[in-house]
């Protein structure tokens, strides 16, 4: 089964057609049921708990019987098996197909166990979609007849026209159109017969229903168009999460250049803060102490905590600041002000998107690996840091049944041996410890004492150096230093 969001799909065998990919729309806008011969790739995986019963319960099963309540809207498909261990012995799937209510619920003997969507109405009289409750099928959305509710009285007492287009749904209007002149015995026998001969097209993305074309499979062209629009829908969903996210980034960048400016303005006022300081170094001695307060021309310029000296002092200093700010602010506004243009400028095209996307990756990929790599054979592999920041790195990628080599009183790089098998070979243990030696400051010693113990016996001293480990339950092997051409 593959599961999507508001859309899933059953994986099925048919003796006849091979492998069946049953598609099931719940998309609110465009609900739908349809079939694929080839594996659906086209959207991104999601996860929900309907999902994982489904996975669970219906691996395995036959599809027992499928009843349609209403005319292509309200499915029931029965799912049984042959009761392996923790399965239920019968599943039902409900697919209500109704537009802006669509859900798939899971039914045991009528009672739902789980569902797309709960259903919490604020009338407690309406109905509820609850695990525990017992299932009830959706009122009808609309007054009018399903087709086979229509009788021969209503088509002889307004026509067929009439009454297909305003007592009954489902009918296109076009096939109204071909069906219009029939008598009202052979519109009955054509509805009763499961308009037969009614085939499909898929016309500029529209699934058009006729009784002049030739025969095709509907849940075919059904998912072709399907899933067309809901890559439609999903792209421009997309295109107006890039725009939302464009629209705020300008906002915040206009928001900090308003800020920007305001402090440009304020720093335009360092010829007043020099001018003032200036003015006190002048009249010294025409200041005057009133109150603990330094005044001068009737204006408090301090406190009594400093000097009139030091005061000028310091607004000499505080308008130097600001007069050497400017510039810097100046940049800045013209720094602020090009990112506004250019995120303006910003095409929230997806092929874009999907453009940088793939190429962050492929940058990704090509960038190299912090560390060796040295195959032992098919199940056993060697990682070798390469430097202090590289050894911390490998432990984060380790499993903590993988084993840790490094070398006993000399400074080197880490090995985590990674193998598949079930005990760690004495080969493989002095090969690694080689390895050991050899990427250490003991390379050229005769004879290295080497310590193993897996990762999981390790631990990292919080504020201490990268480099800095501590293990139990180590091992210790003495080897000579791999030379590396045997590697």
């Amino acid at each position: 089964m593959l599961f999507y969001k508001d859309c899933f799909v059953l994986n099925l065998w048919n003796k006849e057609e091979g492998a069946i990919f049953f598609f099931i729309s719940l998309v609110n806008s465009i609900p739908f049921i349809g079939i694929s011969k080839e594996k659906i790739t086209k959207l991104e995986p999601y996860k929900h708990p309907f999902y994982d019963f489904l996975n669970k319960h219906l691996i395995g099963s036959e599809i027992s019987e499928i009843t349609i309540n209403r005319f292509d809207k309200v499915l029931k498909i029965s799912f049984s098996n042959d009761f392996p261990v923790g399965k239920l012995p019968k599943v039902d799937v409900v697919l209500e197909l109704i537009t802006n209510k669509s859900n798939a619920i899971a039914l045991v003997d009528n009672i739902i166990k789980t569902s797309y969507k709960e259903i919490i109405p604020d009338d407690p009289l309406k109905r509820k979609i609850l695990p525990a409750l017992e299932y009830q099928y959706p009122e009808k959305s609309t007054k009018k007849l399903e087709p086979k509710e229509i009788t021969f009285e209503i088509l002889s007492e307004l026509g067929i026209e009439k009454a297909l287009s305003e007592k009954t749904f489902g009918i296109p209007k076009n096939v109204i159109e071909e069906v219009k002149d029939w008598t009202p015995q052979k519109v009955i026998q054509w509805i009763n017969a499961d308009f037969e001969n009614l085939n499909s097209k898929v016309l500029n993305n529209e699934l058009i229903l006729s009784l002049n074309f030739d025969k095709s499979s509907i849940l075919e062209n059904i998912y072709s168009v399907g899933i067309n629009k809901i890559i439609e829908i999903n792209e421009e969903k997309k295109k107006r999460e890039l725009e939302l996210q464009r629209k705020k980034k300008i906002a915040y960048l206009e928001k900090k250049l308003e800020n920007v400016r305001k402090d440009y303005e304020k720093n335009l006022r360092w010829k007043d803060i020099h001018s003032k300081a200036q003015n006190i170094l002048n009249n010294l001695d025409k200041i005057e102490i009133i109150n603990n307060q330094y005044v001068f021309n009737d204006k408090i310029i301090g406190n009594l905590s400093k000097t009139p000296g030091k005061l000028a002092n310091d607004l000499f200093e505080k308008s130097k600041k600001m007069k050497s700010a400017l510039l810097k602010i100046e940049k800045m506004i013209n720094s602020l002000e090009s990112q506004i243009q250019r995120v303006k400028a910003e095409n929230t095209d997806n092929s874009r998107v999907e453009k940088s996307t793939k190429e962050k990756s492929h940058k990704e990929k090509d960038r190299p690996k912090d560390y060796i790599k040295i195959d032992f054979d098919d199940y056993t592999i060697a990682l070798v840091g390469k430097n202090a920041n590289s050894n911390i790195n490998l432990l984060k990628i380790s499993n903590p049944n993988d084993w840790w080599f490094h070398t006993r009183n000399y400074p080197g790089s880490y090995v985590i041996l990674k193998t598949t098998k079930k005990e760690l070979s004495q080969v493989d243990i002095k090969k690694a410890a080689q390895i050991c030696a050899h990427f250490s400051k003991a390379k050229r010693e005769k004879e290295v004492e080497v310590v193993f113990t897996q990762v999981k016996y390790l631990t990292k001293p919080k504020g201490k150096k990268n480099g800095t480990i501590f293990y139990r339950n180590e091992k210790t092997i003495f080897v000579s230093p791999e030379q590396e051409e045997n590697f």
